[in-house]
């Protein structure tokens, strides 16, 4: 079987708590997969986005000093912001370039769906920092 849904390595702790039938309180960040998996866990709650973020601070490379990202995950696109560099910012459509090789942002159309990912992103930002 595959499951289109998305999922993030969050999401890890309350799937397993859930399947272990322990209580998943407020406190845990991420959402349980565990409906994804068999129907006795309850109804699934798929997300509609995951965010993704990048901080360098320890990296130990120089070259990779500044290199934060926050990017938003959909199933059909994902757009990358760079904290450092928005000039940067990267935009892919995964239906149609699944491999992420053709920048769209500058595009009309990629310009119009950045601003619409740009606002999805800062929403997952704010609800991840709420916890």
């Amino acid at each position: 079987t595959r499951i289109e849904s998305l999922v993030s390595s969050v999401d890890i702790a309350p799937s397993i708590l859930q399947i272990g039938n322990a209580i998943v309180g407020n406190h845990v960040q991420g959402v349980s997969f565990a409906p994804l998996l068999s129907p006795k866990f309850g109804k699934t709650n798929s997300r509609k986005s995951v965010l993704i973020e990048n901080f360098s601070d320890d990296l130990p490379f120089t070259w990779l000093l500044d290199a934060d990202y926050k990017a938003i995950r959909t199933r059909d696109f994902k757009y990358v912001h760079w904290n450092m560099s928005p000039d940067l910012d990267e935009l892919y459509d995964l239906r149609a370039d699944p491999r992420e090789q053709v920048n769209i942002i500058k595009t009309a159309a990629g310009r119009a769906k950045s601003v619409e990912l740009r606002d999805d992103l800062a929403k997952l930002v704010r609800a991840s920092i709420s916890l």
